[in-house]
C-alpha cells in the first residue's frame, strides 16, 4: 500500500495512491487520525487499507499538491558515509560506529515541488537516500525486532547546501543540511508489508536524464536493523520518525569536478517498488 499525504482544496490530507489516483482518505477519517502521523500512533494501518479496498479515487494523482509523507515527524536522523561503494570512492576507512546528523521538517518539500537554491549560494547538491519510517518505535530494540518497527519505506532527496557544510574549517551539518526546502521526501510511503527484503531494493538518482547514483540498497555498510537498533539504544523512536540511511556512490565526481545544481534542473530519485520522486531546482 502506498499512502501520500498532500494538499488540496485549502486542506491538508492523506490517501492511499489507488492505480492512477488517490482515495481521499483524511476526508473519511481525519476525526480521528488528523495526518499520516496520527495513523501510525493508533497502529491503523489496516483500518486505512481496509477503507481505501475497492474505492474509486478521489483525486488524479497530478491534481494534488504532494507534501512529504510524514509533515510532522518528530525526528529526522541521517547517517553519515553508509555505502560501502562511498567509502571506496573517497578513501574513507569503514566506521565501526554510525555517525548521525539532524534535518529539520521545513528543509524537505513534497514530490513535484521546487527545491531552492538560495540566490546568493552556488554550491548546492542531492543526494538519493532511502528513507525509513518508523511505525512502532521504542527504546533498545534489538537488531532481530528491528524491521517488525518499520511501518513503510520512502525516497528521500537530501540536499545540501555544500559552501555551508564548514565554517571555521569544521564540518557543519546543521548549516549545510537545514536551509529551508534544500531537499525533498516522498512520493510517498510503501508499507512494509510491500518490501519483505529492504536490501533487494535499487536506487537509481538521474538529474536532467543522466544517471548519477545507481546502487543497491545490500551495498549499506551498516543495515537497517543496526542503525535502527543503535539509534533506540540512546533516542526513544517514535512512529513517524524518518531514519535517512545514506547515499552511495556517484555525487562525488561531480563535487569534484565542482558541478553543482543549477535553477531550471530536473532531479529523478528511483528507488524501485517506490517510485520516482521529482523536483525541479529553482533560485530565490
Amino acid at each position: 500500500m502506498k499512502l501520500a499525504s498532500f494538499y488540496s482544496n485549502g486542506n491538508d490530507s492523506y490517501g492511499v495512491v489507488v492505480k492512477d489516483g488517490i482515495v481521499n482518505i483524511g476526508s473519511r477519517l481525519g476525526d480521528r487520525y488528523a495526518d499520516l502521523r496520527n495513523v501510525l500512533e493508533a497502529d491503523a494501518l489496516e483500518e486505512v487499507g481496509k477503507l481505501a479496498n475497492g474505492k474509486a479515487p478521489d483525486f488524479a494523482l497530478d491534481a494534488v499538491t504532494y507534501l512529504p509523507p510524514v509533515t510532522n515527524p518528530d525526528m529526522i536522523i541521517c547517517i553519515g558515509a553508509n555505502y560501502k561503494s562511498f567509502l571506496e570512492d573517497v578513501g574513507e576507512t569503514p566506521p565501526e560506529q554510525p555517525t548521525y546528523f539532524h534535518r529539520r521538517s521545513s528543509a524537505q518539500v513534497g514530490h513535484n515541488q521546487p527545491i531552492i537554491k538560495p540566490a546568493n549560494m552556488e554550491l548546492i547538491d542531492a543526494e538519493e537516500e532511502l528513507a525509513v519510517i518508523i511505525g512502532k518505535g521504542g527504546r533498545g530494540i534489538s537488531e532481530t525486532d528491528a524491521l517488525s518497527t518499520v511501518a513503510g519505506y520512502a525516497i528521500f532527496n537530501e540536499g545540501t547546501i555544500y559552501s555551508e557544510m564548514r565554517r571555521n574549517g569544521k564540518v557543519s551539518h546543521s548549516t549545510g543540511k537545514n536551509f529551508d526546502a534544500c531537499g525533498a521526501f516522498g512520493p510517498w510511503m510503501l508499507t512494509a508489508d510491500e518490501v519483505p527484503d529492504p536490501t533487494k531494493l535499487h536506487i537509481t538518482h538521474r538529474l536532467n536524464g543522466e544517471i548519477i547514483q545507481d546502487s543497491p540498497v545490500s551495498d549499506m555498510h551498516f543495515s537497517i536493523s543496526k542503525l535502527i537498533s543503535d539509534i533506540s539504544s540512546f533516542s526513544t523512536l517514535k512512529p513517524g520518525d524518518v531514519i535517512v540511511t545514506g547515499t552511495p556512490v556517484g555525487i562525488q565526481e561531480r563535487r569534484r569536478a565542482k558541478k553543482f545544481l543549477k535553477p531550471g534542473d530536473i532531479i529523478e530519485m528511483e528507488i524501485s517498488e517506490i517510485g520516482v520522486l521529482r523536483n525541479r531546482v529553482e533560485e530565490r
